[in-house]
């Protein structure tokens, strides 16, 4: 299938200050349900496999090229407030609400669709960022977790996910860039069920690179 149309997403933020250089942001994005054009094509075959794993066409049962069909996305909305003071605290909230029940595909919905909310909620704390000589004082502590229902219905059954994060911000010394290493631990669909359960374990490596580099001093 082959699509054509426009995806947009239109999102707002406000800054409210208090005192003592403390922030408190609030931010609204989404988009209503958008409707794109599409092409489908088919080619269903009824075929022989053999026992050296070669397939052979025995006919072909339906062909369908080029039949215009029209495709309508969910609409989405969602909601973020943080709450931070400049360098030592920053505490978000954020909640993603997916209307999958509205899908449809050549005017018929999706009966393995279900609405979709995601949820999480994150901090990072540094104790001491003006300290110059304790090192793990200046470093960024991060805590996090976070809940998904999932998009995906097996009868009556949902596949929700969640998991806790954590994670460290090491800073460079004589620099303003940091190494960043996380960790996250979770969980996708019940067994109690008699549904898929995935575990799962993730630890991520990255560099916040905030300096100028490369950029020879000159003194006059």
């Amino acid at each position: 299938m082959q699509s054509r149309g426009w995806l947009y997403n239109f999102g707002l933020q406000y800054d409210l200050k208090l005192p003592k250089d403390q922030l408190l942001t609030i931010g609204v994005s989404g988009n209503p349900a958008i409707s794109v054009n599409a092409v489908e094509n088919d080619l269903v075959r009824r075929v022989t496999v053999y026992s050296n794993e070669s397939v052979g066409v025995i006919d072909t049962v339906a062909q369908t090229i080029g039949q215009s069909a029209k495709v309508v996305l969910p609409p989405k909305i969602g909601i973020g407030l943080s709450y931070s003071r400049p360098g030592s605290l920053l505490i978000g909230l954020d909640a993603t609400y997916e209307q999958w029940e509205d899908f449809r595909y050549l005017g018929s919905a999706d009966d393995l669709l279900a609405n979709d909310l995601r949820l999480s909620l994150g901090v990072e704390i540094v104790p001491d960022p003006r300290t110059l000589t304790k090192y793990w004082r200046a470093a960024s502590y991060r805590f996090g977790i976070r809940y998904h229902t999932g998009n995906l219905r097996f009868g009556e059954q949902r596949l929700p996910s969640y998991a806790v994060t954590a994670g460290i911000g090491l800073p460079i010394r004589k620099a303003s860039s940091r190494i960043n290493l996380s960790f996250e631990a979770g969980q996708t669909g019940r067994v109690a069920e008699n549904i898929v359960r995935e575990t799962f374990v993730i630890g991520t490596v990255g560099f916040s690179l905030t300096d100028r580099w490369f950029i020879k001093p000159k003194f006059d």
